[in-house]
């Protein structure tokens, strides 16, 4: 509301009586200049509320001014009563002047306070150069009847798709009544009007209207075509004292139809997921516009396992998936389908829905030495087995007629033993360092003396009892069961090894496989390795298979023995009791050979002479 400046028919009266016309001459050009100098005065929106709750909590007082002036400004209720100052005088140097009335005023006493429910005058008081003053005012109202509006899709959305399926198809207006109130919900289009509703609130609070997205068309109506539409609000208050007083109360929003489907393309970096080996797989996707993401994994059955949703701005996303559940557990071996879902904010979603890529989840590692040991025999010093080194006729004794040696007689005097304690004594470290380094030994004949292939290895196991490596664990000898000797082999060293040298290296380990004093040493050749992850803690099942040592067999007969642990990052690891297998009887040492010792602990016996004759 612009009002022409009072000041200027009053000065030209006292003008005309009291100077005559050419004084009056000089206020009429007054009057015509300070016209020019404010054209317009306006108050955006005209209507809002002061309740602090960050909805229309504010409006903008524009003045132009088209010379450079001073302005102050004003705040003046329904009865012209002056209610505060919002400014003195500052000059302006012409152009737009603009003044946020905000929801809060200071009162007298320099006090902030809410600007209460009502009709007000803003006015703004123009100083030109030297001439006189000129004042303008426009009117806006507070009022509190309707706040907290919200206008959405189903989702937080101003978008929405009036497409039938269901999601998305129209919009909630959602707000808050201070008092009762009937309140209009009308819906513009490009074409006009295409919705209105009208409903009765006798309590204030919380409410919510709807439109399902439907524009009228003749005797039926329509999904709303694409376009921007305006939904507004207004709030009559049902008392007309009130009403009279504050009028209607209104709001507007804007929503969109979309009925465009986006598109979309997706692509997974890899088919299988070793959950063992903390592989992950990561599903790419770009798509035409923001929206909506969900990612989902369901199993074989169709079970959901995990998922995930989030809204998305940008046009390239990546989210990768590391075969657990929504609880952090791994899944269970097996093919999963990785499902992607997009929409726009509107609700549509592109024509594949969702992207469906297969994903293969194990949980196995798997390893084998290139070189297979043999199954030889361990060749025992005591008396009370039938085949040993010693024995007449025997290995040795052989050996001994073809190269006129004593090794024979050496072995009976420093590798037998008659104590009943000491009946485990004998050649199994040899004769596996034996099968892992030298080829399967074969029959022969030399110089007419018959030798069986258990002959022949065991003289290469006798030749082999010195050889060198690196050793991970200390033999136990007694030092009692909170020794660090009982309790190394531990679990992650135990892995580490077994996956390091047998699968990725593909050599065999000698392991002694009993924590007690006795040492049975095996070559372990083959691990197969199956675990689970819940958090930070992975729980293991390693399988793993040894040479047997066995008399009279051409090849390998193999076992399989199987340890379960719990490995964490940082730590040892925990050996576990599924079975009552891997507590008191996890691998007291590994060996990973190297060479041969150098030395022979039967100095008749050496690997040249045995080359020599047997290959």
């Amino acid at each position: 509301m612009t009002l022409r400046p009072i000041w200027g028919i009053v000065a030209l009266a006292i003008a005309l009586l009291t100077q005559g016309p050419a004084a009056a001459r000089d206020v009429e050009e007054a009057e015509s200049v300070l016209a020019l100098a404010v054209p317009h005065i306006s108050v955006s929106p005209s209507q809002f509320s002061s309740n602090d709750n960050g909805e229309r909590g504010s409006t903008t007082l524009t003045v132009t001014l088209e010379k450079p002036s001073q302005i102050k400004l004003d705040l003046l209720n329904a009865r012209g009563e002056h209610v505060t100052e919002l400014h003195g005088y500052i000059p302006h140097p012409g152009g737009p002047y603009q003044y946020s009335l905000t929801d809060t005023i200071r009162d007298a006493h320099g006090d902030l306070k809410p600007l209460p429910e009502g009709t007000y005058y803003a006015v703004a008081t123009v100083r030109h150069q030297k001439w006189a003053e000129s004042s303008y005012r426009v009117a806006f109202q507070v009022n509190n009847t309707l706040h907290a509006v919200l206008v959405t899709s189903d989702n937080p959305d101003t978008r929405f798709s009036p497409n039938g399926d269901g999601w998305k198809d129209g919009v909630t207006a959602q707000f808050d009544l201070s008092r009762p109130a009937t309140v209009i919900m009308r819906v513009r289009g490009p074409s006009g009007e295409v919705h209105r509703i009208r409903r009765y609130y006798p309590s204030p609070g919380a409410k919510t209207l709807r439109w399902n997205g439907r524009a009228r068309e003749g005797a039926g109506s329509r999904g709303a075509p694409e376009g921007s539409y305006t939904v507004s609000l207004e709030a009559t208050p049902m008392s007309p004292e009130v009403a009279a007083q504050l009028g209607n109360a209104w709001v507007t929003r804007t929503v969109v139809s979309d009925l465009t489907p986006p598109s979309t393309s997706t692509q997974i970096s890899a088919q299988t997921l070793n959950s063992s080996l903390k592989e992950t797989v990561t599903l790419r996707s770009r798509v035409t516009e923001p929206g909506y993401r969900r990612f989902r994994v369901v199993n074989s059955a169709g079970e959901e396992v995990y998922s995930t949703a989030w809204k998305l701005s940008s046009l390239n996303h990546s989210h990768t998936w590391g075969g657990q559940d929504a609880s952090g557990r791994s899944v269970v071996p097996g093919r999963y389908s990785l499902q992607f879902y997009f929409e726009d904010v509107a609700g549509n979603h592109p024509e594949h829905y969702p992207v469906t890529r297969t994903v293969e989840v194990t949980n196995r590692l798997a390893g084998a030495a290139a070189k297979i040991p043999w199954s030889g025999w361990w060749w025992p010093r005591g008396g009370n087995y039938p085949q040993k080194l010693y024995n007449k006729p025997g290995p040795m004794t052989k050996y001994d007629q073809i190269n006129g040696t004593s090794a024979r007689e050496w072995e009976y005097v420093h590798h037998r033993t008659t104590d009943p304690a000491r009946d485990w004594w004998g050649h199994c470290q040899a004769w596996a360092a034996a099968a892992i380094m030298e080829p399967q030994p074969q029959a022969r004949i030399v110089n007419g003396v018959a030798f069986s292939q258990d002959d022949v290895e065991a003289l290469y196991t006798e030749a082999w009892s010195e050889h060198r490596g690196q050793q991970w664990g200390s033999r136990y000898k007694d030092q009692g069961l909170d020794s660090e000797e009982y309790k190394d082999v531990h679990p992650a060293e135990f892995d580490e090894q077994v996956r390091y040298w047998i699968g990725e290296q593909q050599r065999a380990l000698i392991m002694d496989f009993t924590t007690g004093r006795e040492v049975w040493n095996y070559p372990v050749y083959a691990f197969e390795r199956t675990s689970t992850f819940e958090g930070n803690t992975e729980y293991v099942t390693m399988r793993i298979r040894r040479a047997e040592p066995v008399y009279g067999v051409t090849g390998t007969v193999s076992k399989v023995h199987t340890f379960y642990y719990t490995l964490r990052p940082g730590g040892n690891g925990v050996w576990q009791n599924p079975s009552g297998s891997s507590v008191n009887t996890h691998p007291d040492y590994i060996i990973r050979l190297t060479r041969h010792g150098g030395d022979y602990d039967n100095p008749y016996i050496k690997l040249e002479t045995l080359d020599r004759l047997f290959r």
